[in-house]
């Protein structure tokens, strides 16, 4: 009911959040509310008289009152972890607040400085792997290594965060925090030239950790383009943000799919990866690709060889053909005039008119019907002709 109430008029809810949290006097309820106004931040009208960073203030004491209070996280008999609902909407409410304020600069340095060190603590589980995580073995191919293998098989390659432990997924509190952090970290690169270290190292630490799983190679993946721009020395020494394996998640591999264009880091990607990429139909890279072969047909270098070597493998005609018809779809042309206002003439009578159909031959070709509506009772209207018809008789009793 809230999330209805501040979708309807987000500017009245938002006008005094204060007065709001006090009247709902629960913090559960004082919750919901805060996700609710998180989620339509970014609104017109949304937190009009800067309202925003008490908003962001309030949720990240609210989430603090309430993990106080109780438990954070209850982990279930399937192994998964879950959270009391207060808890997850405040968490909800602050990441959200949080990115909204960061991306229009509203919080001053001293709140900056409490709300990452928050969002620091919340995210350091993903900087180190669980006691009992013992990652899964796997061989050059990609495939899980058999039990016993002879020793002459192919040395396994270790996937970050695969083990016994339950995978972080994308709502869990730890990987919306390391998001939120990357987001400040951003807002730092725009407003003083350079990304905080503390942010780099949890990130690289997150990376080592837990780097091959889903939810935490995408919420490093969409911000990889800020990453590969304001912290290229950081990026060129964990070579781990470019990985493109097919079949395996990655940095990389989710910008591809979720991130926005950068040709730049396009070019930056391993040549042979991104090749191997286009032939196994990694999702998202044959978009990326064709983009960029239309933005700068030059970025790949020898155009020639370029295709020669997209040809040559398994797979490799048919990559071929799929990024020819990606660069060949309507999404990259540019796009058609829209057509005018349709005209006058066209319209043989007025069909809005509100006249029985029975009675349209008796109309004139009139005004269009993209008009005001008529004051006219809907028995006495005439089309533009000169006929009418008198009031319907009250029948009797």
């Amino acid at each position: 009911m809230l999330h209805r109430l501040v979708a309807a008029d987000p500017a009245a809810w938002t006008r005094d959040v204060p007065a709001v949290l006090t009247a709902l006097e629960r913090p559960e309820p004082a919750a919901y509310y805060l996700a609710a106004a998180a989620a339509h931040a970014d609104r017109p009208g949304a937190f009009p008289a800067g309202e925003l960073p008490a908003a962001a203030a309030a949720a990240l004491e609210l989430r603090r009152a309430l993990v106080d209070a109780g438990p954070a996280s209850v982990t279930g008999f399937d192994g998964v972890r879950r959270w009391p609902a207060g808890v997850f909407a405040a968490g909800e409410a602050l990441f959200g607040l949080l990115t909204a304020a960061w991306r229009t600069g509203a919080l001053t340095d001293d709140q900056d400085e409490d709300a990452a060190a928050y969002l620091q603590t919340l995210a350091a589980p993903l900087t180190r792997s669980a006691p009992d995580t013992e990652p899964a073995p796997r061989t050059a191919d990609g495939a899980v290594a058999a039990p016993g293998a002879s020793p002459d098989a192919a040395a396994p390659q270790v996937v970050p965060g695969e083990g016994r432990e339950p995978a972080p997924g994308g709502s869990d509190p730890q990987v919306r925090a390391l998001g939120c952090l990357l987001e400040y970290a951003v807002h730092r690169a725009r407003t003083t030239g350079a990304m905080p270290q503390e942010v780099l190292d949890t990130v690289a630490g997150a990376l080592a950790a837990y780097g091959g799983q889903e939810a935490v190679a995408t919420v490093i993946g969409v911000h990889l383009p800020a990453l590969h721009r304001h912290a290229p020395a950081f990026a060129a020494a964990h070579r781990a943000l470019y990985s493109l394996t097919p079949g395996r998640p990655s940095p990389a591999a989710s910008w591809l799919y979720w991130g926005d264009p950068d040709s730049l880091l396009l070019a930056a990607l391993d040549r042979a990866e991104l090749l191997a990429a286009l032939r196994a139909g990694v999702p998202g890279t044959v978009e990326r690709v064709a983009a960029a072969l239309l933005d700068d047909p030059a970025f790949p270098g020898d155009l020639t060889l370029w295709w020669a070597e997209l040809a040559d493998g398994s797979g490799g005609g048919a990559a071929v053909s799929r990024l020819l018809e990606a660069i060949a779809a309507p999404a990259h042309r540019a796009p058609a005039p829209r057509p005018g206002p349709p005209s006058r003439r066209g319209w043989k009578r007025p069909l809005s008119c509100g006249a029985p159909r029975s009675r349209h031959r008796h109309c004139r070709p009139g005004r269009s019907p993209v008009r005001e509506p008529s004051r006219t009772r809907p028995w006495s209207r005439t089309c533009g002709s000169s006929w009418s018809r008198r009031a319907p008789r009250t029948p009797r009793a």
